[in-house]
């Protein structure tokens, strides 16, 4: 009995799969929806439901977990650099009117260090810049301040630098800054900053 139920429901299907298209321009959108949905109800008594597709002819549950492994292989491979123009420390000292505009026009991400000049030692900015992207350092008190620049992939957050460190370390600066406060006006000093790779250690 079985095997005559299968063998009819596979007539059909081979029936359907013929005419289909021409069964289709016969009915209407909401008429096809429920032929085919009763069908394939029918079909799944017979030989058990299609795991690829649901009964509401939606995504059954092997196409799902096939796009779900898509998906996790997609994050694997997403971008996990820090954004553009990240604070890699909590800053110091901010709440200065005094701004810093930074722009990479190299291939390769940057790490620039803001230092007051005489504690070269400690940063109290440190701010990722990816390549050919601008960055601006805000509030920057008065004060003389140099900038340490790293270039290269993999950042390596406990050292605020590269894994691959593929060009040297230079210094730019000193960079002054002042600000003026009046009843009527608040205003500081702004400087404009283009950054490249250098063979060597420079200081400017």
């Amino acid at each position: 009995m079985w095997v005559r139920a299968a063998g009819f429901g596979g007539i059909f299907i081979a029936l359907w799969f013929l005419a289909g298209p021409g069964l289709s321009a016969l009915m209407g959108p909401t008429e096809d929806r429920d032929f085919m949905n009763q069908e394939r109800l029918r079909v799944s008594r017979l030989f058990g439901p299609d795991p690829a597709v649901a009964l509401d002819g939606s995504e059954g549950l092997l196409a799902l977990r096939a796009r779900e492994r898509r998906g996790s292989g997609s994050r694997a491979h997403r971008d996990s650099r820090p954004a553009n123009a990240a604070e890699l420390l909590p800053p110091r000292k901010a709440g200065g009117l005094g701004e810093l505009h930074v722009r990479n026009e190299s291939d390769l991400d940057c790490v620039v260090q803001v230092v007051i000049r005489d504690t070269p030692s400690t940063p109290l900015r440190v701010v990722y810049i990816r390549s050919q992207q601008d960055a601006v350092i805000y509030g920057l008190q008065p004060n003389v301040y140099r900038l340490r620049v790293a270039f290269g992939k993999d950042l390596n957050s406990s050292s605020l630098g590269f894994v691959q460190s593929l060009t040297d370390d230079y210094w730019v600066g000193p960079f002054e800054f002042f600000q003026i406060e009046s009843s009527k006006s608040r205003r500081g000093e702004r400087y404009s900053v283009v950054l490249k790779p250098l063979a060597s250690d420079s200081v400017y």
